[in-house]
């Protein structure tokens, strides 16, 4: 977002104001859970399960009133659980221990869909609202007394998915509750005592951003039954209408704190951005346009822009590059890099290097536009190039301050 172009003394009292607007901001921004979870309503044919990996080991179950036998025949047909490790799959019975079949190896009545509107309600930001949901179906998982899955983070299988979805199934058993951790807070899901608590023959469910940390703590009897779901945009579906039955204040708070700093003595008086650090995670490289990003933002990210648009602000997705010498600038940037080849030394220019990285073919065999670095195109009164200047409203996990900071950009930026 530009920043005012006017030089106004600004009050050291005005100063203190400005920092609890930010600190408001961040906190809305912050505040709601990445996550949602309950039971839903079902009938019985939505839990049986038809299994086998081949015709001489098919099987049959009903996941509402499942003997231990029927149960650990439904091990036996399962294999060991792998995760993922730098997009490799990995078995570590240390780690994770569990059996799974994939998806080919079962079929099931589960009527996934009707979670849409629950999930739009409660978890899909509000730009998104009529997007639809894509559920993939991912991997049945079984766990037995003594199984467990330690902390981590789901990988993630394209740049549209934004979460991961688990049904649990009403399968008597103890332990395995879902621990959910995100920006130095915990949630603790206990779906077999929801499902207990119910009268209804029901199932658990817990949906997620994929860049949360999880774990499953160890079961202690019974048998833990989830299926697990992918959860992608849909832009190529009909739009979804859906009538809320609950209101989400974060979206008026946000607004109204940012017309009260706006309304304020200028914070760039002599101009520049306010930076926002993205709360969520995203995967990413060089092929990745950060417009169609845009695109893809989730949760209080989304409700970010959401604003911004809703007040004519403009706003974009940029990558910072710091660098190695503070003296220097860092390189606000509009698209990602390859930092292979650079060479940390004591006359190394990030600017200089990244503008190098621009003289390349891309897939499509076009020369892709070179970007000028503002030393070449922005100059200010005195003819000097003009320094660029970024003030920080809700910082990253790794800068602990604030304070502006100096920095070279594209003269494409204000195109976008």
């Amino acid at each position: 977002m530009s920043g005012s172009n006017m030089s106004v003394p600004v009050p050291s009292n005005a100063r203190k104001s400005e920092r609890e607007v930010f600190k408001r901001l961040e906190n809305i921004l912050k505040s709601r859970k990445p996550y949602c979870s309950g039971t839903m309503t079902v009938n019985k044919d939505q839990l049986i399960i038809f299994y086998g990996r081949d015709e001489n080991s098919a099987g049959r179950i009903c996941l509402d009133d499942a003997s231990p036998e029927q149960l650990e025949r439904l091990v036996r047909a399962c294999d060991p659980a792998t995760f993922g490790v730098n997009q490799e799959s990995v078995l570590d019975e240390q780690y994770r221990k569990s059996k799974k079949l994939d998806p080919l190896q079962f079929s099931s009545l589960f009527d996934v869909a009707s979670l849409n509107r629950l999930l739009h309600e409660e978890f899909i930001p509000d730009r998104k609202q009529g997007v639809a949901i894509h559920y993939v179906r991912h991997k049945l998982n079984v766990y037995e007394p003594g199984s467990f899955f330690k902390p981590h983070v789901d990988t993630p299988r394209g740049g549209n998915m934004f979460g991961s979805l688990v049904i649990v199934f009403p399968t008597a058993h103890e332990g395995g509750s879902l621990v959910l951790r995100d920006a130095g807070k915990e949630w603790t899901i206990d779906s077999a005592h929801d499902i207990a608590s119910n009268p209804d023959l029901c199932v658990g469910f817990i949906a997620f951003y994929g860049d949360v940390e999880h774990e499953v703590l160890p079961i202690t009897s019974g048998y833990r039954v989830t299926m697990t779901y992918n959860l992608y945009y849909d832009r190529t579906s009909p739009t979804i209408v859906y009538v809320p039955t609950s209101v989400d204040d974060r979206y008026d708070r946000l607004k109204a704190t940012f017309e009260e700093m706006l309304d304020q003595p200028p914070l760039l008086p002599n101009g520049g951005y306010l930076a926002f650090a993205l709360q969520r995670k995203y995967g990413m490289d060089q092929k990745t346009d950060l417009r169609d990003l845009m695109e893809d933002l989730k949760g209080s990210d989304d409700l970010l822009l959401s604003v911004c648009e809703d007040m004519s602000l403009r706003a974009s997705l940029r990558v910072l590059y710091r660098s190695p010498d503070r003296a220097s600038h860092d390189v606000l940037a509009p698209k990602i890099y390859q930092l292979e080849g650079a060479h940390w030394e004591d006359d190394f220019c990030l600017a200089e290097f990244l503008e190098s990285q621009e003289y390349h073919v891309n897939d499509e065999n076009r020369v892709l536009r070179t970007l000028r670095l503002a030393r070449d195109k922005i100059r200010d009164s005195t003819g000097k190039p003009a320094d660029i200047w970024v003030k920080w409203v809700v910082k990253d996990d790794e800068r602990r301050d604030t304070s502006p900071i100096r920095l070279r950009q594209s003269t494409e930026m204000n195109q976008h």
